[in-house]
Parts: C-alpha cells; sequence; structure tokens
C-alpha cells in the first residue's frame, strides 16, 4: 500500500496516511481533516473550516433567496396596485380615496336632483329622468368608490405585513 507525506493543517504535525485517505483524524490534536487534491498538490484541510464555510455560503444563499422573494412581492404589488391608481388633471398618480368617490358622488347626487326638479317645473317631459340617471350615477360613483378604496387599503396592508416579515428575515440572517 502506498502512503502520503502531509502536515496538520491545524497544528502542522506531520502524518503518515495511506493515498486514498480522504478524511483522517490528526493524532496530535485530534482535528478532523480532509485530504484535498489540487492539480499536483495534496494538502489537508479543517473539516470545521469547510463546514463552517458551507454554512456562510448557505446563508448567504438564504439571504438572496428572501431577497429576491422582496422583489418579487415589491414588482407584483406594483403590478396590481397600477389598475386601482387614481389620476389627478396633471397626469400624477394617487392612491384611490373615499373622500373623493364621496364628493363626487354627492355632487352628482346634488346635480342630478337639481336638475330633476328644473326639469319636472318646466314640464319637459322626459328630461327629469335624467337627472334621476345623475342621483343614480352619483350612488354608484360613492359606492364604488369606497370600495375601491378599501380594497386597496386591505391589499397594501397585506404588502407592507408582509414586507416586512421578509425585512425581519433579512436582517435576522446578518
Amino acid at each position: 500500500m502506498k502512503t502520503i507525506s502531509l502536515t496538520c493543517d491545524n497544528c502542522g504535525a506531520p502524518l503518515v496516511v495511506p493515498e486514498n485517505t480522504r478524511h483522517l483524524t490528526c493524532s496530535h490534536c485530534n482535528s478532523r481533516l480532509e485530504v484535498q487534491h489540487s492539480g499536483g498538490a495534496i494538502f489537508t484541510t479543517l473539516l470545521e473550516r469547510i463546514e463552517k464555510q458551507t454554512e456562510q455560503a448557505a446563508g448567504h444563499l438564504a439571504t438572496i433567496k428572501v431577497q429576491n422573494e422582496l422583489a418579487q412581492l415589491d414588482r407584483e404589488f406594483d403590478m396590481e396596485s397600477r389598475g386601482e391608481m387614481v389620476r389627478d388633471k396633471n397626469g400624477r398618480e394617487s392612491e384611490p380615496s373615499s373622500v373623493v368617490s364621496l364628493v363626487g358622488g354627492v355632487m352628482a347626487v346634488v346635480f342630478g336632483l337639481i336638475f330633476t326638479f328644473t326639469a319636472a317645473q318646466m314640464g319637459t317631459g322626459i328630461m327629469p329622468l335624467f337627472g334621476l340617471l345623475f342621483v343614480g350615477m352619483g350612488f354608484f360613483i360613492a359606492i364604488a368608490g369606497t370600495g375601491q378604496t378599501n380594497r386597496y387599503a386591505q391589499r397594501k396592508s397585506r404588502y407592507q405585513r408582509r414586507r416586512e416579515e421578509l425585512l425581519h428575515k433579512i436582517q435576522n440572517k446578518k
């Protein structure tokens, strides 16, 4: 059986082992060692060091996975929110607002009632029905806008809660 001469990576003690040995324990310091073959060189490496590096790499990988999950969560929320955002007269986007929906609905109801009563007093036949249509649209605007605002607020709350969980995971992994 052919043997090779090595030194312990921990204490530097000389070691003589069979050529096909992969793992051994140093007889001087009891360190667990792995025999490494790199090109023409043969040397020992502490298994504890390899295990530590493996654990560090696994920790980095876990952090990267959570960071990717966070980025995906942000993208998905952004895409879902785009359909619910409202634009002002300058084209700027903002979150939907119950107040704006209610004010718009009330204005439509008031306009519809005024139109209905005015048209009825003038005796213009079918015209009061258009006023009632405005009243109905006003109620619809108020109810639909408030519902949209509530749905958006719930989605945003879930998003923010999940985002905080992921950020907490990332902080704990560092």
